[in-house]
């Protein structure tokens, strides 16, 4: 994202989903964390959870206050769980940044 001002707040809206080939063995990913780069990802991050809704996109968005004219945009899945190990497969994520997907607030 360019353009920015610093220290004023944006709203990024943004689409994901999860899909994998046909016929192949991979797995629709069960999650992905969406963050602002250069900001505290810890305290901005999104984590969207796909179970039951493989195939569909997802809205969502994150609001933050922007530190430089220029941030980035990450998406990380972190991998697969079975609820005592993460396992590093490969899964797909989809993602979708419209046009006009960056507000900036008053």
């Amino acid at each position: 994202m360019e353009g920015l001002i610093a220290g004023k707040m944006y709203t990024v809206t943004f689409n994901l989903s999860t899909s994998k080939p046909i016929g192949e063995q991979e797995r629709y990913a069960e999650t992905a964390e969406v963050y602002v780069d250069g900001l505290d990802a810890q305290n901005l991050k999104k984590v969207i959870h796909f179970a039951g809704k493989e195939g569909q996109w997802i809205t969502e968005s994150i609001t933050f206050i922007a530190k430089k004219d220029k941030h980035g945009f990450n998406v990380f899945t972190p991998g697969l769980s079975n609820g005592t190990a993460t396992f590093n497969l490969k899964t797909y994520v989809n993602i979708l940044v419209g046009q006009n997907a960056l507000k900036q607030w008053p």
